[in-house]
């Protein structure tokens, strides 16, 4: 097992041990990191771990202590990710329908995407060229798992995501959020996202929030109300999808809309 101890290597010869005997694929995928290996050779522009994080005050911390409570095991992220790969690059999908009755918030799948697409020399904040070079530019990091908010504050929760790139305020990134529904319906809601430097306040904590542009949220009913919108919210790295009407969407009204039902909440709001 010398060879998981390599971040990023090791990948060839987990495929080739996988093909010596059917004894040996049980245990080995059954094994997380072999699917992190899987997932890192079969798509070489995404990141899950490679890039220096922090803590949430600020200290460095090793990769791997980041596989955080709620995130996705790598098995089911690389059963999903070849479905975002598809619908990286396209237009917001239509919204998502579930036809499971009954889904409940936590049943749904969330994946966030961040691709560095290079640096503002402009900022109050300039990174290192030395830890630069751990956020190349094209590199995706990605993070999935299930949401239980969608009025982040900045304050830290189990669960939260926690992303690399979105921890420094130099780094030109473009966030894509998609949405996978318990029948396996994956849909694309939040597209090429940028950081607004002219919209910042001290969120939860007395941190710095950080806000990615608002969107239109995809709706399968008539047009809704302006100001229904999605966008993304950020504390050093601790990263809030935010789904809005005027003010934060109630969760139960945000689970309305997954499942792909009309909202009384904007249709009260015609």
């Amino acid at each position: 097992w010398g060879c998981f101890a390599n971040k990023g290597h090791g990948s060839h010869e987990l495929v080739a041990m996988l093909g010596v005997c059917h004894g040996w694929r049980e245990p080995l995928l059954a094994f997380e990191p072999a699917w992190r290996r899987l997932l890192e050779a079969r798509f070489p522009a995404l990141q899950l771990s490679r890039a220096l994080q922090r803590d949430h005050n600020g200290k460095r911390v090793e990769p791997l202590a980041y596989v955080r409570k709620g995130r996705l095991p790598c098995r089911e992220h690389f059963l999903l990710q070849q479905t975002v790969e598809r619908l990286r690059g396209a237009a917001v999908s239509p919204p998502p329908r579930c036809t499971i009755e009954g889904a409940k918030l936590e049943d749904f799948t969330f994946t966030i995407e961040a691709k560095r697409v290079g640096w503002h020399e402009d900022t109050w904040f300039s990174t290192d060229e030395e830890e630069r070079a751990h956020y190349p530019r094209g590199s995706i990091e990605s993070w999935a798992g299930p949401l239980s908010r969608f009025d982040y504050d900045g304050c830290e929760e189990d669960g939260t995501p926690l992303m690399g790139s979105l921890q420094l305020e130099d780094a030109e990134v473009e966030v894509n959020v998609y949405v996978t529904t318990p029948d396996g319906h994956t849909c694309k809601i939040y597209g090429r996202g940028k950081h607004d430097y002219d919209d910042e306040f001290c969120g939860g904590e007395g941190q710095a929030m950080s806000f990615f542009t608002r969107h239109k949220l995809p709706y399968a009913y008539e047009t809704p109300p302006e100001g229904f919108k999605i966008g993304i919210n950020c504390v050093i790295g601790s990263v809030g999808v935010v789904i809005e009407f005027e003010d934060s969407l109630p969760e139960e009204d945000v689970l309305v809309y997954l499942r792909g039902e009309e909202v009384p909440f904007l249709d009260d709001a015609k």
